[in-house]
């Protein structure tokens, strides 16, 4: 599908961060398979968490068919450069954007806040041919071009 000739004008792809661009399962076998706030903040500010190899290769093809990245997570502010670094670290250095859950969205549920933003960046002249993500709050809604759905053996939002 993405070797078409006729992608659109300035396409895009929006991956998720967590358990899908990065990997936190050393975090998470060390805390036993329970989320621990205090130990989840410690692990975000240091900016290590690899990247997810199959989702990362799937990234590298489409930089190379010069497709825009966006970044799209449900990260609160206060943990948006900890989370650039991380990107840029892992290997994912050419993105359009990162977003983060700002205050605005907060009371949304995941799905919700997502459809909204992929749908704010179709109305600034992005055409988003897929979505990326490890939860389905992730990949449904609007605008989110082909749905890709990365396993995620650790949790489950709904």
């Amino acid at each position: 599908k993405f070797n078409s000739p006729n992608i659109t004008a300035n396409p895009a792809v929006v991956f998720d961060v967590d358990e899908t661009a990065l990997t936190n399962y050393e975090i998470i076998h060390a805390s036993d398979f329970g989320y621990v706030r205090e130990i989840w903040n410690s692990w975000v500010a240091q900016s290590t968490g690899p990247a997810n190899k199959p989702v990362k290769r799937l990234y590298d093809y489409f930089v190379k068919k010069e497709i825009k990245i966006i970044f799209l997570t449900g990260r609160t502010e206060e943990k948006y450069e900890a989370t650039f670094k991380n990107l840029i670290n892992a290997g994912y250095t050419k993105f359009d954007t990162l977003v983060v859950l700002s205050k605005e969205y907060s009371k949304l549920g995941s799905a919700e806040f997502k459809s909204d933003i992929r749908k704010k960046f179709t109305e600034k002249g992005y055409n988003i041919i897929a979505t990326v993500g490890d939860q389905y709050p992730d990949i449904n809604g609007a605008n989110t071009g082909l749905k890709i759905k990365i396993p995620n053996y650790l949790y489950l939002v709904e």
